[in-house]
């Protein structure tokens, strides 16, 4: 679960505090998620089954990229680009 965070330190401008702080928030990201997905929110969100959310590699490559060249301010606003926008897209 760890894995993908612990790829980004690899961003060469990221000192140790900072890697230690994205590893704290991978934790607490995915049990908000988990509860999420497992307990639900009102009629349309969470699947509410007993499933436990991790993280997947897909992303590392171009997190990297993007770190290195923009910095941790742009890779954090492209994951919350990425994670808000299944909500734009999806039909009411």
């Amino acid at each position: 679960m760890l894995k993908h965070t612990i790829f980004v330190h690899e961003i060469p401008t990221l000192p140790k505090h900072q890697v230690a702080m994205l590893i704290n928030e991978n934790l607490i990201c995915c049990g908000i998620a988990t509860l999420i997905q497992s307990l639900g929110i009102g009629k349309g969100i969470g699947i509410r089954l007993p499933v436990m959310m991790g993280v997947s590699f897909a992303a590392v490559t171009p997190l990297i990229s993007i770190g290195t060249e923009s910095g941790i301010r742009v890779v954090f606003g492209s994951i919350i680009a990425a994670e808000l926008s299944p909500f734009w897209l999806r039909r009411w």
